[in-house]
């Protein structure tokens, strides 16, 4: 069974910066603190400023009641909003009290804000909950397992079969859409997700949480028909950063055997390459994402289908796709035009090249958020216009 210290969501706080934290007295005189900044985007510039404004209070220790007015505001992507909720939850798990203010602007692959858990918190949303206690108690339920609207669950490190249970779940709730998607995509949705938990939780070695929403009847500005968003976040928070594993066993072990050799060899090619926008976290993560590359101590020869190969399985169908990786504060970007396989079985994130190229200027990123662990960003854009799709 799940619990809380298996969650490990207490490691999003374990980098904050200290910040000013005022405590305002309204006109009844109660007293609470006010995080109160206006933002053009929900994206991780705010996201790392409401971590170091509760981090700061968490160090305090005050128990006094929080309030996020954060106004209107457009959702940048789902995990940012996800990673929210988990910040939420762990203050409420502390004891302190939370309010939010928000409006948020959704598009096909944000819409699942809209029934997020923090609606029962947020003071602008037709679902909210004045009466606090009740409000916490169907943020914490909603927040753990949620199958109207949307699919949430924590999938337990611990679990050997919960990850083959996860697909069955998944091909059941695409069946049951309304849309006759065919049978190959649902089975690759169903596979690439749930093996993507299992890449997590083999990484981080504790409970993955994934939240899925599907989204119907988008139209495009620039073609005909509609579409729906598939659109999934997973999180894994651990003191083990994506290509940690990999990098142990390449650096340290030594393991002389295929692929790891090529590995080693590509690592100190690519020590040339690396700059303030590349460098050698982003490496180990390219490196882990390889198919046969595993991080597992006993496993040299064989590391499974690998992230990239499971993720354009999908993207064959999609219209567009939007999908990333996100650890420490190093994010690598799946961009179908850079997963090609090269001539050494490798994928370079470029279009030379594994071994001897860096990968593109527009696969790598450095957010503003320090993610303890691995999460990952899938949206998949489908065409949802005939029963052909």
């Amino acid at each position: 069974m799940n619990t809380v210290n298996n969650r490990n969501i207490s490691l999003l706080f374990s980098k904050f910066k200290k910040v000013k934290t005022p405590i305002i007295k309204n006109k009844s005189g109660k007293k609470f603190f006010s995080f109160n900044k206006r933002y053009e985007e929900f994206g991780d510039n705010l996201i790392a400023d409401i971590i170091d404004f509760s981090g700061t209070i968490i160090n305090r220790n005050i128990k006094l009641q929080i309030e996020f007015n954060i106004g209107e505001i457009r959702i940048t992507d789902k995990l940012t909003y996800i990673i929210f909720e988990c910040i939420i939850y762990h203050l409420l798990i502390l004891g302190y009290p939370v309010q939010i203010k928000i409006i948020p602007e959704s598009s096909i692959d944000t819409k699942g804000i809209e029934n997020s858990p923090l609606k029962y918190l947020n003071l602008y949303h037709k679902q909210y909950e004045a009466n606090f206690k009740k409000a916490k108690e169907r943020f914490f339920k909603q927040f753990d397992l949620c199958q109207s609207g949307r699919y949430r669950r924590w999938v337990s490190a611990y679990d050997s079969m919960a990850v083959s249970r996860l697909g069955s779940d998944l091909i059941s709730l695409l069946r049951n859409q309304g849309i006759e998607y065919s049978q190959d995509l649902i089975l690759s949705l169903s596979s690439t997700v749930s093996e993507m938990v299992g890449n997590a939780q083999e990484h981080g070695e504790s409970d993955c949480l994934i939240d899925i929403d599907i989204t119907h009847n988008f139209s495009h500005n620039k073609r005909e028909g509609k579409f729906g968003g598939f659109n999934v976040s997973i999180l894994n928070f651990s003191n083990t950063y994506f290509g940690d594993k990999v990098k142990e066993k390449v650096v340290n072990n030594k393991i002389e055997k295929t692929p790891y050799i090529e590995v080693s060899k590509a690592y100190e090619i690519h020590k040339s390459f690396f700059c303030k926008s590349y460098y050698s976290e982003m490496f180990w993560i390219i490196a882990s994402l390889q198919d046969k590359v595993s991080g597992r101590k006993n496993a040299f020869s064989n590391g499974g289908k690998g992230c990239t190969d499971l993720i354009k399985s999908v993207q064959k169908y999609s219209h567009l796709d939007y999908c990333y990786l996100m650890s420490g504060r190093e994010t690598i970007h799946f961009k179908k035009e850079f997963l090609m396989i090269d001539s050494d079985g490798f994928i370079g994130f470029n279009k030379d090249g594994f071994l001897n190229s860096p990968p593109d200027d527009s696969i790598v990123g450095k957010s503003s958020v320090e993610f303890p662990g691995v999460a990952y960003n899938l949206n998949f854009i489908l065409e949802e216009s005939n029963e052909e799709n």
